[in-house]
């Protein structure tokens, strides 16, 4: 598959995701990437020197810090002459090329079937809250410990590693339980993994998102917004999040409802991570003792006009983002000489 595409002649657009390796600080290697990248998708080297390029990381969420050896060289070769698509890096005013970020892009995903799935707000409330941790990590294992021995498996559906291949033994000990946790069986295929019609899912009011952004853990520092905000909202459910500092400022940024009369998202801008992650326990927990299943179902009945726009904003995102992008593209393509 090519990573590297002709928008129109003088124009390419390069899709880099695959920099992010450990190889990419040494001396040489983007160069030589590059070289590759041209050949197996059939673009010559003078050809990229003479083109302006669109880098292109909408698909993962990497910062600048993240792809600075690529950007660098880019600086070097294509001064004014290339702009980098991100989809978790909102602050690209100060970086020294031209940026856009399109924090809502995961929307636009084929799997989600958004136009499709009709929500029923009579099914009944089973659980207060959802949380599916597919892919194990280890502040992950400390959250799913935590509902199981103070929520509890009568007031949470949950599930830990159900997306692994292998490896979770590290996390037992950690979680207190055998795993993987299932809800939904092991997941085999992204077709399982993106399911939003499951009635499972759709009969809790909570979402508590565990984000794939983290500090500590992966190469995701920034706000990266994916499926698991955006199926909270597509299921009609109040998000609960477990992510990087701001990330639920974007999502009222992006302008969705985060149900701030009901839930205290003060953990938002609690900059230890440790802290935060205790306060987001400590949140949930008030909840679950503040409301009782049929609170919550009541709750649902009362908010579903705030929960349907909130869905309905969603589909605005799904129905225009590519538009968005096409112009952002074409306004660098005339801007620049």
């Amino acid at each position: 598959m090519s990573c590297i595409v002709r928008n129109r002649p003088g124009m390419l657009r390069y899709g880099a995701a695959h920099y992010i390796t450990d190889q990419m600080y040494t001396p040489g290697y983007c160069e030589q990437q590059i070289e590759r990248d041209c050949e197996r998708s059939g673009i010559s080297t003078k050809e990229f020197a003479d083109s302006k390029i669109i880098l292109s990381f909408l698909d993962e969420g990497f910062g600048p810090e993240e792809i600075a050896p690529l950007t660098d060289i880019l600086l070097r070769t294509h001064p004014d002459r290339f702009m980098v698509l991100f989809n978790a890096h909102t602050d690209v005013v100060r970086l020294p090329y031209p940026a856009q970020c399109f924090t809502a892009w995961l929307i636009n995903r084929n799997e989600y079937k958004l136009d499709q799935f009709n929500y029923n707000f009579d099914i009944a409330l089973d659980r207060k809250f959802l949380c599916l941790l597919r892919r194990p990590t280890l502040n992950r294992a400390r959250l799913a410990r935590f509902l199981l021995y103070n929520i509890g498996l009568d007031n949470v559906r949950l599930s830990f590693g159900s997306g692994a291949q292998g490896g979770l033994e590290q996390y037992s000990s950690i979680v207190g339980c055998d795993l993987p946790l299932l809800v939904d069986g092991v997941l085999t295929d992204r077709v399982q993994e993106f399911d939003i019609a499951n009635s499972l899912f759709n009969s809790c009011l909570f979402n508590i998102a565990a984000e794939t952004s983290s500090q500590t853990e992966t190469n995701w520092r920034s706000v990266f917004l994916t499926e698991k905000t955006w199926k909270a909202i597509m299921q009609r459910q109040i998000p609960i999040w477990v992510g990087v500092p701001g990330l639920v400022n974007q999502v009222k940024a992006l302008g969705f409802d985060t149900f701030d009369d009901i839930v205290d998202h003060s953990y938002d801008s609690v900059l230890n991570e440790t802290q935060r992650h205790q306060t987001v326990f400590d949140l949930i927990q008030q909840i679950n003792q503040r409301f009782s299943l049929a609170d919550c179902q009541s709750l649902r009945q009362q908010l579903k006009p705030r929960l349907q726009d909130n869905f309905e904003q969603l589909l605005t995102y799904f129905r225009t983002n590519r538009r968005e992008v096409f112009n952002a593209v074409l306004e660098f393509d005339y801007s620049t000489t």
